[in-house]
């Protein structure tokens, strides 16, 4: 390495070889992250659907429907 303009290319090209890595590994953290997002986004959702569903059952027990049956069997005997 005795040809100092070889020296300043082979630095260079180190140079781009570094950040082109240190670029990869910030896209392979992105995506990491992006995929923990999803995750997280699939876990909510589930814990809101469980919450209507409990809702939705809390409203049914505090006032049950009337049989539509029943009313159906009203109605005609009138």
């Amino acid at each position: 390495m005795s040809d100092p303009s070889r020296a300043l290319q082979n630095l260079n090209g180190a140079a781009r070889l570094v950040a082109e890595a240190a670029a990869n590994l910030r896209t392979i953290a992105d995506k990491a992250t992006l995929r923990r997002l999803r995750l997280i986004q699939v876990e909510l959702k589930l814990i809101e659907e469980q919450q209507q569903a409990k809702l939705s059952r809390a409203t049914v027990a505090d006032n049950p429907p009337s049989s539509a049956a029943g009313k159906a069997t009203d109605n005609a005997s009138e």
